[in-house]
C-alpha cells in the first residue's frame, strides 16, 4: 500500500498501532467505511488503541480497526503513535491479526 503524497504525517509505515481519543465515526465494517456507508454515528473514545488500515481521501481520515473489534474512521487530531511497552499489554500477541476474511490469506 502506497502512501499518497497528500496524506497527513501520521500515515507512515512506522505508525501503525495508534491510540484514540476523541470524537470518531463507527461503522459496521472496514468494507463498510471504504465504500462511503453512513456510519452507525459517533462515539467519544478515550485511550482506545487500534491498528491503522489506511488513509480515507475521500473524508480526510484514517480507518482504524480498534483492538476491541470496533471499526472508526478518526481525523488526525484523534490519534497518536501507539507503543505497547511489552507483549503483555497485548495479552500475549506480537502481531495483529486482520478481521476481515479477504486479509487473512496471508497467514
Amino acid at each position: 500500500m502506497g502512501v499518497p503524497s497528500n496524506a497527513p504525517e501520521i500515515e507512515t509505515r512506522e505508525v501503525r498501532l495508534v491510540e484514540i481519543n476523541g470524537r470518531v465515526d463507527r461503522y459496521a465494517s472496514k468494507a463498510a467505511a471504504k465504500s462511503g456507508a453512513q456510519s452507525l454515528g459517533s462515539v467519544e473514545l478515550e485511550d482506545e488503541k487500534g491498528q491503522i488500515d489506511r488513509f480515507l481521501d475521500a473524508d480526510n481520515k484514517f480507518l482504524v480497526q480498534t483492538f476491541s473489534g470496533m471499526t472508526v474512521c478518526a481525523p488526525e487530531e484523534c490519534l497518536s503513535p501507539y507503543e505497547p511497552s511489552g507483549i503483555e499489554e497485548l495479552d500475549g500477541f506480537d502481531a495483529v491479526w486482520p478481521q476481515e476474511p479477504e486479509e487473512q490469506d496471508a497467514f
